[in-house]
């Protein structure tokens, strides 16, 4: 298996885990501290998005240390991983007049894709010249 393709099945298990982290974190703080379940989300989300960071940066990408440079990568990443699925969202069911399924579904299959070349080109890149070189 090349070192693409193991990195990829390491992401996909990343993502995986967060989800259900995601899961679990909501309905822990909706059945056990009631909060309200849009509340709850949040912090499920930011669980999960603290699962992905860890994840990758220890396991699918291996690197050491490097939070300060690497952490707020991720965030913007993250946000841009988030317009890009919100932009399919809205040329499906705004401007093509789509079910929101299908933009979904266009979402699930393309964004995963679109997080991981951000995460190994630019997130977690080894040094700067990396990130110009995956840009060449």
């Amino acid at each position: 298996m090349s070192n693409a393709m193991f990195q990829a099945a390491r992401f996909g298990a990343v993502g995986v885990t967060a989800t259900v982290a995601h899961v679990l974190a909501v309905m822990a703080m909706v059945e056990i501290a009631a909060v309200p379940g849009l509340s709850a989300n949040l912090g499920g989300f930011l669980v999960a998005i603290l699962v992905i960071y860890a994840g990758n940066h220890k396991w699918t990408f291996e690197c050491e240390g490097m939070h300060a440079r690497h952490f707020p990568r991720f965030v913007a990443a993250a946000a841009l991983t988030l317009a890009f699925g919100q932009m399919i969202v809205w040329v499906v069911t705004e401007r093509a007049g789509g079910d929101y399924r299908i933009a979904i579904a266009v979402v699930a299959l393309t964004t995963p894709a679109f997080g991981f070349v951000a995460c190994r080109d630019f997130v977690f890149a080894e040094s700067d010249e990396a990130v110009g070189k995956a840009h060449n």
